[in-house]
């Protein structure tokens, strides 16, 4: 998705988290590369605003419905058959 505008920036970063960032850009750029993890962190901002929304105005998804889809579509950065806490 092509930007209107850009605005140069400087941020510190752990150097680890830097270089490891680098290689896995590769011939993206490392400004794309992090440009894109911006976005996906506002989606997720996004997410929990609306189910934080949702949660208020319906209440809790219950527990029922929950494991339902767990099961259905079980969360693949799960390790060892650990599921992440939900929030």
């Amino acid at each position: 998705m092509a930007e209107a505008a850009y605005e140069k920036v400087s941020v510190t970063l752990p150097k680890a988290l830097v270089e490891s960032a680098r290689r896995r850009a590769g011939d993206r750029g490392f400004s794309a590369y992090v440009a894109e993890g911006l976005r996906m962190a506002e989606h997720m901002a996004d997410l929990d605003e609306f189910l934080a929304a949702h949660r208020e105005a319906h209440g809790p998804i219950p527990t029922e419905l929950m494991e339902e889809v767990r099961r259905a579509w079980p969360d693949p950065r799960a390790v060892g058959g650990r599921q992440r806490k939900a929030r």
